[in-house]
């Protein structure tokens, strides 16, 4: 995938911006910036390029995208799993009430790195938090 490689960067770019300046209506980026992390987040510019926008954009839009984050805690692309991790640990955060129940979920989960996945951002968010 070589060839449409060189527009998934400036894509990643152009979604971040727009998902930080439009908070309100940014839903649709949002899942359209995770598509292309998701397929191309092995490619280290790509990885770049979404870890810069993690940093600008506000926790809360990461908290509307919270199923489609936890399905993707297990990847089996280590840069993007790594990401999605640290992710998930920054929303348990800010919005630990909107975590537990799904990471919770997928703590139960038969597929052991999921479960070790989301225990592990269960066990942060319990050290951050005393009365969970």
């Amino acid at each position: 995938y070589t060839d449409g490689l060189k527009y998934v960067v400036p894509a990643v770019h152009g979604f971040n911006r727009s998902i930080a300046l439009g908070r309100e209506r940014a839903l649709q980026d949002t899942l359209r910036l995770l598509t292309l992390w998701f397929k191309y987040g092995a490619v280290a510019q790509v990885q770049e390029a979404v870890q810069a926008g993690i940093e600008t954009i506000a926790i809360d839009v990461w908290l509307l995208v919270t199923p489609q984050l936890i399905a993707r805690i297990h990847s089996p692309s280590m840069p993007v799993r790594r990401l999605v991790n640290k992710l998930l640990s920054r929303v348990a955060t800010e919005h630990a009430q909107g975590l537990i129940y799904p990471l919770t979920v997928a703590s139960k989960s038969t597929l052991l790195p999921r479960k070790e996945a989301a225990s592990r951002v269960l066990a942060g968010l319990r050290k951050r938090r005393n009365t969970l």
